[in-house]
């Protein structure tokens, strides 16, 4: 191999063929499946073409190898995610990844993920740096370029009689853009670059605030927020669905208010989260301004209420800057029961009002066998690998409704906790995931993306409350009128104005319609 040579051009053409060909593979079946056979033929020979274009400007005598491998490696990581996974690599997704920790990041690489890195990356990389590649003087390396150049504006010529139907293909077929490798995720390097730079001006969220608390009697007062992580409404039996994955909740529906359907703000954490705690909308969410905005927990901090973060999952994306945080677990496969024993052994220093989050690992994927002990594992067979598009859809999904009641289980054992606190305290639980999960619908697996072309399975969370009746009357609160709010569609930006609502808590941002709370105080 040592001793083998390749002119610039061929080594050139045979790179672009084989990243046309093998990482992209589901890219190339899911246009197979929705254009004519001609079309098909044309777009193959514009990849090549353009790829050629691209490595010839990049691909200079310094720079071909180190390029060539490093973007070898890079794409056997996209393609097998893309391939197994189905996943759309752009700027929100890469961003997520970015947040990622270690022991998450390792539960998507099993074997089938080393086999496809060393087969389709490692080794081609080993024969590409023994190659030698034989480069044309300049002038001609220009001249073939223009010619590579032409025949690609010849092949767009084609399609401009068909301008409008490519149109109305790509926006029907949006996410395909990012799952071509490698133009999918560079493009989405890019946006998360540009992303960095921008300067966002932030929300003033404190204007004009005021305290005023509906909290009557001597009792402290304590809200519990339970953070879900990739809960999906379409599994949880309390919204409807076929299977009891919500039983050990059953006993607490007294004094539960339960909103099905509520539709997150992100389809990942990195948006969901911090969207929930910020005053921003979904529609008007503005990443870059959250390190200059003052989020509901700074603001019950500012007034007076002790703050608590237990975090099992590894992350509040920020949201947790400001307060105490503690993490139950620094490995991958701790079950959230931790969260009730860490709540449990805090209690004794919850001396005044006090606002507790517990950030659980919930649903999480794609381990999802590992989110859940052995005894809770109702339903079987269930899916116990990495690559779970290699189990049949039956054992996922027996397996992610394990996971779905095993969280309730720990909800309702957290129910009995509070239960018993209603001498000393005026006890509030609130439940919501942070975004739901694609189990291979539509060939759809995990979840991320851009939000309007997600799934309705990704968007819709669970999300309820638990309210003892000792509480409605220390806050004065109408179950009647709460159970009426069930009745009108609710979204995670909600929560902001909801959690300021319990506190009685006023300011300039706050809005009353979307404070679940509102107009039910007598």
């Amino acid at each position: 191999m040592r001793h083998f040579k390749l002119p610039f051009l061929t080594y050139s053409f045979i790179y672009a063929l084989w990243t046309v060909g093998v990482y992209n593979t589901y890219f190339w079946r899911q246009v197979w499946s929705t254009v004519s056979p001609w079309v098909f033929v044309v777009l193959i020979l514009m990849s090549i073409t353009g790829l050629m274009i691209f490595q010839s400007i990049l691909f200079a005598r310094k720079t071909v190898k180190p390029l060539s491998i490093l973007l070898l490696i890079t794409n056997s990581i996209a393609g097998y995610f893309i391939t197994a996974y189905h996943l759309v690599l752009n700027k929100t997704m890469l961003m997520n990844i970015l947040d990622t920790n270690f022991f998450e990041a390792t539960e998507w690489m099993g074997i089938s993920f080393w086999v496809y890195v060393i087969l389709f990356g490692i080794v081609p990389s080993i024969v590409v740096w023994r190659l030698k590649i034989e480069f044309e003087p300049f002038k001609l390396h220009f001249r073939k370029t223009l010619s590579l150049l032409a025949i690609m504006l010849f092949l767009l010529s084609i399609f401009l009689p068909y301008r409008t139907s490519v149109k109305i293909y790509l926006k029907t077929n949006f996410n395909l853009r990012y799952q071509f490798v490698p133009t999918g995720y560079v493009s989405g390097v890019v946006g998360v670059i540009s992303n960095y730079l921008k300067k966002v001006e932030g929300l003033n969220t404190t204007a004009g605030m005021e305290f005023h608390p509906y909290w009557k009697g001597k009792k402290k007062n304590l809200f519990v927020f339970v953070l879900g992580e990739s809960a999906r409404d379409a599994n949880f039996s309390l919204s409807g669905y076929r299977r009891n994955t919500a039983e050990p909740l059953q006993a607490f529906l007294r004094d539960m208010i339960v909103f099905k359907k509520t539709e997150s703000c992100g389809v990942v954490t990195r948006v969901s989260v911090p969207c929930m705690f910020n005053a921003f909308t979904r529609e008007n969410y503005k990443e870059q301004a959250l390190p200059y905005t003052t989020n509901a927990l700074d603001i019950l901090s500012q007034n007076g209420i002790d703050l608590l973060w237990l975090d099992n999952e590894l992350g509040c994306n920020k949201v947790c800057r400001n307060i105490q945080t503690e993490y139950t677990c620094e490995t991958r496969d701790c079950v959230d029961m931790l969260l009730n024993d860490a709540f449990r052994d805090k209690m004794s220093g919850f001396t005044k009002d006090t606002f507790v989050v517990l950030h659980q690992r919930g649903s999480h994927g794609p381990r999802y066998d590992l989110r859940v002990p052995a005894e809770y594992k109702k339903w079987k067979p269930y899916c116990d690998r990495a690559d779970s598009t290699s189990c049949a859809y039956e054992e996922l999904v027996n397996t992610y409704d394990n996971t779905m009641y095993y969280t309730s289980l720990v909800i309702a054992d957290l129910i009995k906790t509070l239960s018993k606190m209603t001498d000393e305290y005026n006890p509030v639980l609130m439940y919501i995931s942070d975004h739901g999960e694609s189990l291979g619908e539509g060939e759809i697996y995990g979840h991320g993306g851009d939000f309007k072309d997600a799934p309705d399975v990704q968007k819709q969370v669970p999300f309820f409350v638990w309210m003892p009746k000792s509480t409605r009357q220390a806050l004065g609160m109408s179950k009647r009128c709460m159970r009426n709010k069930t009745k009108q569609q609710q979204t995670q930006d909600a929560i902001f104005h909801s959690i300021l609502g319990w506190a009685g808590i006023s300011t300039d941002v706050y809005d009353e319609k979307l404070d679940i709370f509102a107009g039910c105080h007598h």
